[in-house]
């Protein structure tokens, strides 16, 4: 007997940008091309300045996390369409940054894709890179690279 279920890889290839973005997104302006990445091994991060309290921009964190293999648009849309892979404790944060891709906006505004948890289920939300990020807002990294 054959079983009727697929089971979903947490295996996503993030060297090619996805040719079906979300509708909140005009064009893809930076790609951090990843490999081959398992999702279930991504880490959360924050600043030592996020943890103290303090707010950080989007931009700032993007430099942080530039040697730490920085999560983007490939990982963001896996999570998305397989959501029985988002970790259990990523709902305690009301989003995720995956700061590998950035992207512009209709007005042409540059921006980070955020997964966003709103207390009923996930979707997918922009941040410009201006815009101050707390402790409640961690980004996503694959892990240093050594």
């Amino acid at each position: 007997m054959i079983p009727n279920v697929l089971e979903v890889s947490p295996i996503v290839d993030c060297d090619a940008i996805p040719t079906v973005l979300p509708s909140c997104v005009k064009r893809v302006v930076e790609h951090y091309n990843g490999g081959l990445v398992d999702c279930t091994k991504l880490q959360l991060f924050v600043t030592p300045e996020q943890e103290a309290g303090h707010e950080v921009s989007c931009e700032v964190v993007r430099w942080e996390v530039k040697d730490m293999g920085q999560a983007g648009i490939c990982e963001l849309m896996h999570f998305f369409r397989n959501q029985s892979l988002i970790p259990v404790p990523w709902k305690d944060y009301k989003a995720i940054g995956f700061p590998g891709t950035v992207v512009e906006d209709g007005k042409d505004r540059r921006c980070v894709l955020s997964l966003c948890w709103s207390g009923v289920n996930w979707y997918i939300g922009i941040r410009l890179l201006g815009y101050n990020r707390s402790k409640k807002y961690p980004v996503a990294i694959i892990g240093r690279r050594d």
